[in-house]
């Protein structure tokens, strides 16, 4: 029987350094992942105690079995994340501008609750997620204007049916 102590890391076996390895940041350039050679789009940079430096994806972090690598990447994953995001928001908000006539043409999602809604237009939601919705609120409100603009109206079909 051994124990965790006779272990070694992944990340050793392969010849990228000894252990334990330090997460030293993390760039978005797209590459092969050091360790296994899939793609990745995102490099995290790792450096071992021997001074070894090397990139690897977020996936062979997680497999790895190092809980500090893991905990440190899943933060930068959900930065990474929130930034890509946020972008799609900011993009989306200029094309709605762009659709405000046509989205003014079609029926807000809850015109069958009420005169008030009734009244109201897609555009009128759309703005209204743009400005109150919380993170889910606004990507629905990004998918409405990226399906339209590609040519696919099921998204706002489902969400005005």
């Amino acid at each position: 029987m051994t124990d965790n102590y006779d272990r070694i890391h992944v990340f050793e076996k392969a010849g990228l350094g000894k252990a334990p390895f330090k997460y030293i940041g993390a760039s978005q350039l797209g590459s092969s992942c050091q360790f296994c050679g899939t793609g990745i789009l995102y490099q995290f940079w790792v450096r071992s105690t021997d001074g070894k430096e090397f990139y690897v994806g977020s996936e062979c972090i997680y497999k790895s079995g190092d809980s500090g690598l893991r905990r440190v990447v899943e933060q930068e994953v959900k930065k990474f994340k929130k930034t890509r995001e946020d972008e799609r928001i900011k993009a989306a908000k200029g094309n709605l501008e762009m659709l405000k006539d046509t989205f003014q043409t079609l029926q807000h999602p809850m015109a069958d609750r009420g005169n008030f809604f009734r009244e109201k237009s897609l555009y009128d939601y759309a703005v209204y997620l743009f400005k109150w919705g919380g993170q889910s609120g606004k990507l629905r409100a990004v998918r409405m204007v990226e399906g339209y603009l590609k040519g696919v109206k099921k998204e706002i079909q489902e969400v005005t049916a």
